[in-house]
């Protein structure tokens, strides 16, 4: 938070989230009261770039209805650093 940007602490060797519900979010870092987790950046991405993660992302667990193998899942991960996982919907109570 004091830099500004991504720095300081900042480390490209941690995973990062994108999560485009604020609920979610906010119920995945237990409303900003898990230790570590007490602030969120809250940052805007140009459509264009988000598409281009999905474009680039590789599921982050194997599911035997994708279109390829579990060796070919295993091998696209270890060459991606983008991760896709579809979190479950959050409504104003902050229940699914």
């Amino acid at each position: 938070m004091e830099n500004q940007y991504f720095g300081g602490a900042f480390s490209l060797e941690r995973m990062m989230w994108i999560k485009p519900n604020f609920l979610w979010m906010m119920y995945r870092n237990g409303w900003g009261e898990k230790e570590g987790q007490e602030f969120v950046l809250a940052i805007h991405l140009k459509m264009s770039a988000f598409r281009q993660y999905l474009e680039n992302a590789v599921y982050s667990s194997y599911d035997k209805n994708l279109e390829v193998s579990r060796d070919e899942w295993k091998r696209q991960v270890k060459e991606s650093s983008v991760r896709l996982q579809w979190d479950r919907i959050m409504i104003l109570l902050g229940k699914n």
